[in-house]
Parts: structure tokens; sequence; C-alpha cells
């Protein structure tokens, strides 16, 4: 056996069989492979907020004087500043490199190899990937036929196994909010229910009201999608008080660095800026939801997030998608089994609208005269 063998027989053997996120392709490689000036691309295809991040936060970059030392393991100035934003003490918040990085840490605290996680499908990818670099299992529990979340199939899926329930609320990609009263049944199992709270800003709904009451309750939120800073990763979790000091025996000690930390703390000295871009993403996502209507071959769901679902009733989504990339646009599509007639549009500025309504009526068009041949 040569060296490089025998290293590869040390591999985790499970590790083999794993899948990787499938993240969609960069900007810039999809410009590249098709030509196109990359400031031309119009991108609805990951949910990143079209105003971008607030002004203050490149000033306040471009004043900082010390990205050469290590940031503050605890962050305790932007949890300061989240503590008066979120409304809970400081002493149960934590931040982190994206909630992805929060996500990671969980999981490991709490499974080991053969345990279980409780999601409901279709949801965010991210929570299989990781549960499966613990070699634990998701056990997906498929939605109804609305998106919502089915409580009594879940309360039936759990095992001894099962040690965390997540449930992303709004959920992505359906932008289903998940009412209280289910989070309140399954906070009831007595497993870590984790309720992810990216899309919350574009909702208004929180399960804050149930943290109180539980402290089997993590809610994690990001500030990747209303404050502009999906390319800085920055995330925050709140938790009970019992759990923190447990997370920081697990989470590396400078996971959220020094240009995060100024983007935090420029964002929230701004919000109320960057309110005034969710309220214009909100009104976006109405308008946007109705002209996907008008064209006759698209269902929108309703959204509680910065993007719009919508089943595809004529023509495939995939052809749909590879027409709108030939555009210079971005959208999502999937390969779930329940997500293959679908399409996910994020909402972009009135503009961005315009130019995708106008290429999918050109689209509709070739559909119809294909369908009539």
């Amino acid at each position: 056996m040569s060296v490089g063998e025998r290293v590869r027989s040390l591999l985790r053997p499970d590790v083999w069989d794993l899948r990787e996120y499938a993240a969609p392709e960069p900007l810039e490689e999809f410009a590249a492979r098709r030509g196109l000036a990359v400031d031309s691309v119009l991108k609805l295809d990951q949910n990143e907020n079209p105003y971008g991040c607030s002004p203050r936060v490149q000033a306040a970059l471009g004043r900082c004087r010390r990205f050469h030392v290590y940031p503050d393991p605890l962050a305790r100035r932007c949890r300061a500043l989240l503590e008066s934003y979120v409304g809970v003490s400081r002493e149960r918040l934590a931040v982190g490199n994206g909630s992805d990085e929060l996500i990671e840490v969980l999981f490991r605290l709490f499974l080991q190899p053969g345990d279980r996680v409780l999601s409901f499908t279709p949801t965010f990818g991210y929570y299989s990937t990781v549960a499966g670099t613990c070699a634990a299992e998701l056990v997906g529990v498929p939605r109804r036929s609305d998106w919502s979340v089915d409580v009594e199939a879940g309360l039936a899926a759990l095992d001894d196994r099962a040690k965390v329930i997540v449930v992303a609320s709004p959920n992505n990609p359906t932008g289903t909010l998940t009412p209280l009263e289910d989070l309140r049944r399954l906070l009831a199992t007595g497993r870590l229910v984790i309720v992810d709270e990216a899309y919350y800003e574009f909702s208004g709904q929180t399960a804050l009201p149930l943290a109180e009451e539980h402290d089997n309750l993590v809610i994690l939120r990001t500030l990747s999608k209303w404050a502009g800073l999906a390319g800085l990763r920055v995330g925050y979790g709140v938790f009970p008080e019992w759990l923190l000091p447990q997370l920081y025996k697990l989470k590396p000690p400078y996971g959220l660095s020094v240009a995060g930390m100024v983007a935090l703390e420029a964002s929230l000295e701004d919000a109320a800026y960057l309110r005034r871009t969710v309220e214009l993403i909100v009104a976006e996502r109405a308008r946007l939801a109705s002209l996907l209507a008008d064209t006759g071959y698209l269902r929108p769901y309703p959204s509680a997030a910065n993007f719009v679902l919508c089943d595809v009733l004529r023509g495939d989504a995939p052809t749909i998608r590879r027409r709108l990339e030939e555009e210079g646009i971005l959208v999502r599509a999937y390969s779930d089994p329940r997500l293959r007639s679908t399409l996910r549009f994020s909402v972009g500025r009135p503009e961005d609208t315009d130019r995708l309504v106008e290429a999918l009526k050109r689209i509709g068009e070739e559909i119809g005269s294909i369908e009539r041949e």
C-alpha cells in the first residue's frame, strides 16, 4: 500500500458518501461562461439584499485600522448593540461567522454518530449537510401541500435517537411561517429546538416570546439578508443561558472577523436605513408575486421572506431557468422531487422585477408557440 493509499484509508469511511452543499455557481464564473459583464447579470438566486449594505458599513471598514489584531472572541460590543436591537440580554446572545457556524456548533454539541435531527422538508439543505458531518441522520418530515409544518407527523417521527428539531421560519425555499403554537408543541418534546429566523425582518414574526418559557429553544438570525452582509458572513443567536458556556467550548474563538464585527456595529447603528430597504423589498415582493401570476404559467406561493417560490404550470423549470440565464438572469431551481417543477425568485428592485417579467413574457410566448405546434 502506497503512502497516499494509506492516508486515504484513514479518512472517516462515511465521508466518502457525504454530499456537499449544492451552492449556486459564483456570479463571476457565470458571467465569464456566458461572456457577460458581471454588472449586467441580474442575480435573483441567493436572496441577497439588492440595495446592498448600509453606506456606513463601507465607511467604517475604510476607517478601521485593526485588521492585523485578532477579534474579541466574545464579541462584547456586538452583543451590546444586539441587546438593544433584539431586546434580549447580551448574556443570552452569541455571534458567529454567519448563522451557519452556529448551526454547525450546535449540531456538534448535541449529536453523536447514529443520532437524528428532525426537520420539515423541503427546507434549507445545509441542515442535512451538517448532520452528515456529525455522522448523524436528518429525518425529513414532509410539509403539507401548502408547505406548512405537519406537527402531528413530526411528533410521530420522534424516537429516542432524535435529539434536535430544526425549523426554518420563514422557511427557505417556500417562504412559509410556522405558527408559534406549532413551535410550542415541538418544544414540549424536550428536544433542542432550533428556529432559524434568517428572514425574520421580512416577516415580522419571531419565536422570541417563547424563549422565556422554554430553556430548550435557540433562535438563529443573520445579517446576510436584511442588512446586505452576505459577503461578510455575520450571524447571531439567542440561546438559553445554560447553553452558552457549552457553546464556547466548541465554537472557534475567532469565528467572526474584525471586518464582520465592524460591519455588524455599523449596520445596527444605521438600522433605520436598513429597515427602509426592508420595507421596499416587502412592497416589491407583493408586486413581484402579482406579476409572476400574470404570466399565466407561474403560480406563486405566499411568502413571508424576500423571495417568491412558484409552481411552473406550463413548460418545465430547468428549461425556463436556462432561458433566463441566456438573458443574463439567475434564479433558483431544485433537484428535490417536490420542487422539480418550481422556481424561486429573489426580490430585487422594481427595475429588476421589470426586467425579469419582460424576459418571462418572451419565454411564455415561446412555450405557447411550442405547445401550438
